[in-house]
């Protein structure tokens, strides 16, 4: 049997990550494009990890795809922006200038050293928040296959009516379990 606890467990590790994102959004001093994008990443992953873990709770199959969706999404967002972040490193004075635009900040005379920590530590939660998501995408793809499959055998599984006939000491228990059977002289 598949492990949906750890399903539920991914959606709500993604929920918490929606949290932290919202915490890191509201307590720091980051540049305007970074906000909004925090912003949308937390209500992307509160959302979305909500669904997952509802959907793997309640075994349905159709909750699960937003949240792969979601995941896959970050995952091609994230590999895009490690190669960005990758052509920043090589290409420096581009990479100062975009930082300027951006950036409201004014950076002391070690302006090349603290831009190359910015885009190092960029890098690294880029690729961070890529293994994580390509994690949820197939583990959620997984569970999903998994319910998917648990719902076909349900369909296809005959109704416990048409396995054997009616049992005649089937109405008599019923009728005992009946309240109005019991209250009368049925004995």
């Amino acid at each position: 049997m598949f492990n949906l606890h750890g399903m539920i467990a991914t959606g709500i590790f993604s929920v918490i990550q929606g949290i932290l994102e919202i915490v890191i959004l509201v307590f720091t001093d980051l540049p305007t494009v970074l906000n909004i994008g925090l912003a949308i990443c937390a209500l992307v992953h509160i959302v979305f990890g909500f669904f997952a873990a509802y959907g793997a709770w309640h075994r349905t199959s159709y909750l699960l795809k937003p949240f792969m969706a979601m995941a896959k999404s970050i995952t091609v967002a994230c590999t895009i922006a490690i190669i960005f972040s990758l052509c920043s490193h090589i290409n420096y004075e581009t990479a100062i200038d975009n930082f300027k635009l951006w950036d409201r900040r004014t950076h002391p005379d070690d302006e090349e050293r603290k831009t190359r920590i910015a885009l190092g530590l960029f890098t690294a939660a880029f690729a961070t928040a890529l293994l994580i998501s390509a994690f949820h995408f197939v583990f959620a793809k997984k569970c999903y296959r998994y319910l998917k499959s648990e719902e076909v055998i349900a369909k296809h599984r005959p109704t416990p009516n048409t396995l054997s006939p009616p049992n005649p000491n089937d109405r008599l228990a019923a009728r005992m379990n009946d309240r109005h059977v019991i209250k009368s002289n049925y004995f």
